[in-house]
C-alpha cells in the first residue's frame, strides 16, 4: 500500500486572523476628534472670559478717569462775596423815593407848561403841578433829601443863607435878605445848631437835609422866583431847614 502524504490543512488568511491595530478603529478617531473639539471650546471660553475681564477693567478705569475729570472740572474756587456796608449815603438813597416823585412831578409839569399855547394854559399847568407837588409832601415836610450846595453865604446880620440844588433846574433855599425873610424865618442864625454845620460847606458840596416847605399866598408852595415864567421852568422853593449835614 502506497503511503500517501498527509492531507494539508487549510489555514485562515492572515489578514482575517490578526486583530486590527488600535489606530485603525473608527471609534478611536471619534474619541480623538471629540477631545480636540472640547479642548478648542475650552480655550475659546477662556479667551472670551479674559476679553470680558479686560473690557470690564477698561470700562471701570475709564469711569474712574471720567469721575476724576468731572470732579476737577465742576469744582470752582470759592468766590469772595462783597460785604455791603450801610452808610449815610446808602440811607439817603433808600429814603429818596419822596424826592424822586417830587422831581418827576416837576419834569412832567415843565413839559406841560412848555407845550401850552396860551398864558392861561401855562398858568393852569403851573397850578396843577404845584398841587401834585403838595400831594407828594406830607404836611409840606421833606425828610432826608439829598442835594448839592448851589450858593451859601451870610446877610448883613450875620445870618446864613443857603441854596441846595435837588435836581435838574430845581432848588430849595432860604431867603438871602432880612426884608424878604420877614415872617418866614428861613435865615439861619448862629444860635441854630445847623449854623455850625454849614459854616465849612462850599459850593458843590453834597449834603443831606430835611426841611419844611412854606405855603405861598396864591400858590400851593412858596416860590423864590420873581416871575411865574421862571417858577414854571426853573423853580426855586422857599423852605425852613431843620437839618443839613455833609453826605460825603
Amino acid at each position: 500500500m502506497t503511503n500517501l502524504p498527509p492531507p494539508v490543512e487549510k489555514s485562515e488568511p492572515i489578514a482575517l486572523t490578526q486583530k486590527k491595530k488600535w489606530f485603525k478603529k473608527w471609534w478611536v478617531w471619534l474619541i480623538i476628534v471629540f477631545v480636540i473639539f472640547a479642548i478648542s471650546n475650552s480655550s475659546d471660553d477662556q479667551d472670551a472670559g479674559s476679553g470680558a475681564n479686560s473690557t470690564s477693567e477698561s470700562v471701570s478705569s475709564d469711569s474712574s478717569v471720567e469721575d476724576t475729570l468731572t470732579v476737577e472740572t465742576t469744582e470752582a474756587p470759592a468766590e469772595t462775596v462783597p460785604v455791603t456796608t450801610v452808610t449815610d449815603t446808602t440811607v439817603a438813597v433808600v429814603k429818596s423815593a419822596q424826592q424822586e416823585k417830587f422831581m418827576k412831578a416837576i419834569e412832567e409839569g415843565r413839559q406841560k407848561i412848555d407845550d401850552a399855547s396860551t398864558d392861561l394854559q401855562q398858568s393852569a399847568a403851573l397850578r396843577d403841578r404845584d398841587k401834585a407837588l403838595c400831594s407828594i409832601l406830607s404836611s409840606y415836610v421833606a425828610t432826608d433829601w439829598s442835594g448839592t450846595v448851589k450858593n451859601i453865604g451870610a446877610n448883613g446880620e450875620g445870618k446864613a443863607y443857603i441854596t441846595i440844588e435837588i435836581g435838574d433846574d430845581a432848588r430849595v433855599q432860604t431867603w438871602n435878605n432880612a426884608f424878604s425873610d420877614i415872617g418866614d424865618n428861613t435865615l439861619i442864625p448862629d444860635t441854630n445848631p445847623i449854623f455850625d454845620v454849614i459854616v465849612p460847606l462850599e459850593k458843590g458840596d453834597s449834603v443831606k437835609f430835611s426841611a419844611k416847605f412854606l405855603k405861598g399866598r396864591d400858590t400851593c408852595l412858596k416860590q423864590g422866583n420873581l416871575t411865574e415864567f421862571f417858577y414854571g421852568r426853573d423853580p426855586e422853593f422857599i423852605v425852613q431847614f431843620t437839618k443839613i449835614e455833609p453826605s460825603n
